[in-house]
């Protein structure tokens, strides 16, 4: 019921960057870096940055970061298994702040996220910084 969209600040090919080696185990050449703002119903929702395997998603371009990057790559045929998440809670810096249209150090919940194939194979690396305002959670869980 809600649309989602995506507004894409900056998408690159580079050498990966030394702080990436821990997630992704090792030498990768090369990662694309995805910037971009995500709303939610026209609405600020986060600030995403992700770093993803070239050698597993070999092609990305402004059009498909507009969108789902995980529906394209299981488009592509990759099976997605699973993530670790760690989530803390920040004071916005004055760039996360802007972007996001918030105050300086106005709170808000990060999530970095190291995204696996079904393999075991480490493949994207994110952090979401969220929007106090607009971002709301739903965890089911059993005990």
């Amino acid at each position: 019921k809600h649309k989602m969209t995506a507004k894409v600040l900056s998408l690159k090919k580079i050498a990966q960057p030394k702080d990436m080696i821990k997630y992704f185990n090792g030498d990768v050449k090369e990662v694309y870096e995805v910037k971009r703002i995500r709303y939610l119903d026209d609405q600020i929702l986060c600030l995403e940055e992700s770093y993803f395997k070239t050698s597993v998603v070999p092609f990305l371009n402004e059009q498909i970061a507009q969108g789902s990057i995980f529906n394209y790559v299981r488009e592509l045929g990759i099976a997605i298994g699973f993530s670790d998440k760690y989530l803390n809670v920040i004071e916005l810096s004055k760039k996360e702040a802007k972007l996001l249209e918030l105050p300086e150090k106005a709170p808000a919940l990060t999530i970095e996220e190291t995204y696996y194939l079904t393999s075991g194979e480490a493949f994207d690396h994110s952090k979401t910084t969220y929007h106090f305002k607009n971002a709301k959670f739903f965890i089911q869980s059993t005990t």
